[in-house]
């Protein structure tokens, strides 16, 4: 049994990356107006910025809901779930109430939630840092070392973050962003 690879559509992978781990993703959504952009692999960005730029109320997001973490937890008989940080959204909460909606069928299952503490690239450098599929993925006799893996890959990626989020600022107060 392999562990399945659960995120939310905010970690940011190309189509070769998502297939070579495996990861299954929850879609974000983005409503324009009264239009609703679902993050998968459909989504057609340049339509969505053409509607925000148009939509003078300007948008608004949600995260997963719980059930479509669910559905992808149903799925395995352990899943390890990665998501957008819990200060920035609310798909960590999401994946939690997931979680405890399949323990209640399922109580065998084996599910682990980590907060990324980030976004996007965060998310993604944590799941192609933590998880290799030819090892970690497929060893499922060591859960606990999945888990300080993760913990570690984690503590190492705030640190990169404000870093970046740090640098980002600067460009921005020097004028080369806008």
């Amino acid at each position: 049994m392999a562990i399945q690879l659960i995120a939310d559509s905010c970690c940011d992978t190309s189509p070769e990356l998502k297939k070579r781990l495996g990861i299954r993703k929850a879609p974000l959504k983005v409503k324009v107006g009264e239009r609703l952009f679902v993050d998968d692999d459909a989504i057609r960005v340049p339509e969505l910025l053409a509607a925000m730029k148009a939509e003078k109320a300007g948008a608004s997001s949600a995260c997963p809901s719980p059930e479509e973490f669910a559905a992808f937890m149903r799925e395995a008989e352990e899943c390890v779930v990665i998501t957008l940080s819990a200060k920035l959204s609310g798909s960590y909460n999401a994946a939690r109430v997931a979680r405890d909606m399949v323990m209640e069928d399922f109580p065998e299952k084996k599910i682990h939630i980590f907060d990324s503490k980030s976004a996007a690239a965060g998310e993604l450098l944590l799941a192609d840092d933590g998880f290799d599929p030819g090892d970690v993925l497929l060893d499922l006799s060591d859960a606990d070392g999945v888990i300080q893996l993760v913990g570690g890959v984690l503590e190492a990626q705030v640190e990169q973050v404000l870093l970046q989020v740090h640098q980002l600022a600067l460009q921005l107060g020097g004028g080369h962003l806008t």
